[in-house]
């Protein structure tokens, strides 16, 4: 009889596995949009899809070790909530306020929430961090983000 750890392996590399192969349909039907072999839609999801496979047999007949799970304390959990939903705002603030404005006051509250700094460090990290993206993404390569209501 298979242990219970076992078993939860087991699942978890069928689960895998049965993802790896939806990748790897999904490779499939745009292989014919190709450029070359290697280059094209194609190419990620088939490259995952093959991971997710191999990875997923291993998992299944491969003994894991025993282990027991350790929740994180309160204030990392309070962490993690406010991480998802800060990035949750952003999805939508994106859509609302531009990408230079949500990115400012999102990753400043981000620098708080994970990096405990404070106020001031959180402004500074914050606009060096957009400036540094808006110079990349922008300027250098180009590529329109959402400009919001304000147009910016």
């Amino acid at each position: 009889m298979l242990s219970k750890n076992m078993w939860s392996d087991r699942i978890g590399g069928f689960i895998s596995i049965i993802f790896g192969i939806v990748a790897i349909a999904e490779a499939v039907r745009l292989y014919p949009n190709r450029i070359d072999l290697f280059v094209g839609d194609h190419t990620m999801p088939g490259l995952i899809g093959g991971v997710m496979i191999f990875l997923g047999f291993l998992m299944f007949f491969v003994k894991g070790e025993r282990f027991t799970v350790e929740f994180a304390d309160r204030k990392t959990m309070i962490k993690i909530l406010l991480t998802i939903g800060l990035l949750f705002a952003y999805w939508i603030l994106l859509q609302i306020l531009g990408y230079l404005i949500s990115t400012l006051v999102i990753s400043m509250f981000l620098f708080k929430v994970l990096g405990s700094y404070s106020f001031y460090k959180s402004v500074v990290f914050a606009v060096v961090l957009t400036v540094l993206l808006y110079v990349l993404f922008i300027l250098w390569l180009s590529i329109p983000f959402p400009t919001g209501i304000l147009g910016i």
